[in-house]
């Protein structure tokens, strides 16, 4: 699951394991599932690197740098898969997304840069300081930045924020918090229409279904 910065998508996140009893992985929760905590100095690094490059993601995929966090989070999403049912928060893969009926792919994003801009003082890292309104901005591009070249690395193509390339996207400038954690809620349980179900429920009623 992707999230732009300050679109609520850690705090849907959350929420959402917690209702569905799944687990949560952000970066640190990945590194202490594989005894890599001490490796977080290392992931920090590049993602204060991707902030401020003007590399492309194609140039950020041959650094050293790169591949040795992408190497981290790697195992660490493997392991993950394993044990359950989970959400991975913006360190998905390539080779996680290999199965579609065991993935979703989905985007948290919020078009309104007012709603966004405040809640830089949110977050933990910035607590405290005060920012000017071209500050904060920058900021949010830093942060989505770091996200979308990790990303676009990973995969070797554009696919961070582009929306064709998501199963799902949730836009917070409209959702509530609480309306995002029920689609995803809808959206992972169990309880599924199939296909020759709908099939059959349509041509009930019309005579005929198209694919």
């Amino acid at each position: 699951m992707d999230s732009e910065y300050c679109s609520m998508g850690r705090w849907i996140i959350l929420a959402t394991t917690k209702k569905l009893n799944m687990h949560y992985y952000d970066d640190s929760a990945l590194l202490e599932l594989i005894d890599k905590t001490e490796k977080i100095g290392e992931v920090n690094r590049l993602t204060e690197d991707l902030k401020k490059t003007s590399k492309s993601y194609q140039a950020v995929r041959k650094t050293d740098d790169f591949q040795t966090v992408r190497s981290i989070f790697d195992e660490a999403i493997k392991k993950a898969l394993l044990i359950g049912p989970s959400i991975v928060h913006e360190r998905g893969n390539p080779q996680a997304s290999s199965s579609k009926k065991n993935y979703f792919s989905v985007l948290i994003y919020n078009s309104s840069l007012e709603a966004k801009l405040p809640r830089t003082a949110y977050d933990e890292k910035y607590q405290g300081k005060e920012f000017s309104r071209e500050q904060q901005h920058t900021l949010l591009k830093q942060e989505d930045q770091a996200r979308k070249l990790y990303k676009n690395a990973c995969f070797n193509q554009e696919v961070w924020g582009k929306k064709e390339t998501y199963d799902l996207c949730l836009n917070t400038a409209y959702l509530t918090k609480e309306q995002c954690v029920e689609i995803l809620v809808t959206l992972l349980t169990e309880k599924r229409v199939e296909k020759e179900e709908f099939a059959q429920i349509v041509v009930n009623k019309f005579g005929v279904v198209g694919d």
